[in-house]
């Protein structure tokens, strides 16, 4: 072997062992790209789920607040009746003729409504 040949092989060798480490410094590249984007990606998936969680619950807060100012009032108008000498409601009742489901259930509902604001004027008045 001559000078020339083993710096032939030495570059060679050289180049080689470059383009492995570049070649292994792309792969590493792309393993932590691929690995940034599964990041990005889940971050936004676990937003979206804990926006529609946060609205889920701000929805079961409201119908608590709802539910617990029904409660309140409630208590306070069975107090308000057992304070009060019992109430004797009479009405007249006149048979509801409906020509199909949707026009009876409008028509029972005016009267339930009628009857409603008729009994909480009369408590109002005690």
């Amino acid at each position: 072997m001559n000078a020339g040949s083993i710096k032939i092989t030495l570059v060679q060798r050289q180049l080689r062992e470059d383009w492995n480490n570049r070649e292994y410094a792309q792969v590493v590249s792309d393993n932590i790209r691929h690995i940034a984007d599964f990041l990005c990606n889940f971050e936004l998936s676990c937003r979206s789920k804990i926006a529609t969680l946060s609205d889920k619950v701000s929805l079961l807060e409201r119908k608590v607040e709802f539910l617990e100012a029904r409660v309140s009032l409630y208590s306070a108008f069975v107090e308000r009746l057992n304070d009060s000498p019992p109430l004797h409601l009479t009405r007249e009742v006149v048979p509801i003729i409906s020509a199909n489901k949707a026009q009876s259930r409008t028509n029972m509902l005016a009267v339930y409504k009628e009857m409603l604001v008729h009994f909480i004027h009369l408590l109002q008045e005690r």
